[in-house]
């Protein structure tokens, strides 16, 4: 190997071919490694070309310390990785710095405002939305609101951008059990059960043995207009 003083690249042959390189950029050392012999002109490059091996680069702690790799951007750019089949797939992932340093996995070669999974800096977690409002926000071509968790109350919503219950569906709901059939348009809940003859489809309310089922109806002016009771004491 050769060697200068600071402000020079220290060398560094074998077999008569740079196999590595030295560079002082902005300060600070910048090692290049050769590839097919030739030293890149900004960047670190490694290449084989074999069958039977794999091509790896393994950061090795033998001490209690812990072992990591970091991406550090000084500038505007993003810090990712890209993962890359020559002629076939491409998907990317880290941090998206020109969109709030979110986290995300790209199907492309740099990371998009489009990207199918996100997690924003606050923890909100996204699916097919890579802008999302709560703590779990899965989006649809058909639905922006396919699934949300609320990230105050933990309230699951189906179709709904705002639950105000445990579980809330903007829409309707099918329980099917197996079988299919012609569905009423004003049918706002439906249980399926035709996969055969004697096939049954049934909605059970289960109370107390003191206690009373309700299957109630009303109306905006009086949630209670009226029903179907049944009263454990009295079986009726």
């Amino acid at each position: 190997p050769t060697t200068g003083t600071w402000g020079d690249a220290l060398y560094v042959y074998g077999q008569g071919l740079q196999v590595a390189r030295v560079d002082p950029i902005n300060g600070e050392p910048v090692i290049k490694v050769a590839v097919a012999g030739t030293i890149p002109s900004t960047v670190t490059a490694f290449q084989a070309n074999a069958t039977s091996d794999t091509l790896e680069l393994v950061l090795q702690q033998n001490g209690a310390g812990d072992a990591r790799s970091t991406l550090r951007v000084l500038g505007a750019g993003d810090a990712y990785y890209l993962a890359h089949i020559n002629g076939g797939a491409e998907w990317s992932f880290g941090l998206d710095n020109s969109d709030g340093d979110k986290f995300k996995i790209d199907p492309s070669y740099r990371l998009t405002t489009s990207a199918p999974f996100a997690i924003t800096t606050a923890g909100h977690v996204g699916i097919g939305d890579d802008s999302p409002l709560d703590i779990f926000h899965c989006s649809s071509a058909a639905n922006a609101n396919s699934l949300r968790i609320d990230d105050v109350t933990g309230y699951v919503g189906i179709g709904s951008a705002d639950p105000g219950e445990q579980l809330e569906v903007a829409g309707r709901m099918v329980v099917r059990k197996n079988g299919s059939t012609a569905i009423h348009s004003d049918s706002d809940l439906v249980v399926i059960d035709t996969g055969a003859a004697l096939s049954t489809g049934q909605i059970q309310l289960l109370g107390g043995n003191a206690g009373v089922c309700h299957f109630l109806f009303g109306d905006t002016d009086s949630y209670y207009q009226g029903g179907l009771v049944y009263n454990h004491d009295g079986d009726y």
